[in-house]
């Protein structure tokens, strides 16, 4: 009895640190591929995702708004995030698979990616910027 409590245990510690990563794409609203990434949900925030960028092909203008938004964030500055936000949204960024919008995306070294696949608000989460 000892052993099968012992063998239930050690599964149940290794089904905690199995976490399941999901390929797709990020692609605009025209149906421009902007990447590749692997990403996974997360277990403590609701609707958050975090991931790797496997292709990075974001363009100039879009990477430097999200890089601004990204410093805004960080530097607490929340109060200019409005008209960065629109112009981030205004791409209409979706992962191709499973077909959810993509808000709030932060990119570190084109390499690390997290993003919420619902907009958070004060009065919960929303499926679209602004509603």
């Amino acid at each position: 009895m000892k052993d099968l409590t012992r063998i239930k245990a050690n599964i149940e510690h290794i089904q905690r640190g199995l976490r399941i990563y999901m390929i797709d794409y990020i692609f605009d609203k025209d149906h421009n591929e902007y990447a590749k990434i692997e990403y996974r949900h997360s277990e403590d925030k609701e609707y958050y995702c975090t991931g790797e960028i496997l292709e990075y092909a974001i363009p100039g203008e879009l990477s430097n708004l999200i890089n601004e938004y990204t410093e805004l964030v960080n530097g607490m500055c929340l109060s200019l995030l409005d008209d960065v936000e629109e112009k981030i949204y205004s791409y209409g960024l979706k992962l191709r698979d499973a077909n959810v919008s993509i808000f709030r995306p932060e990119i570190t070294n084109e390499r690390v990616i997290d993003f919420f696949t619902k907009y958070p608000t004060a009065r919960g989460f929303v499926d679209k910027y602004g509603d």
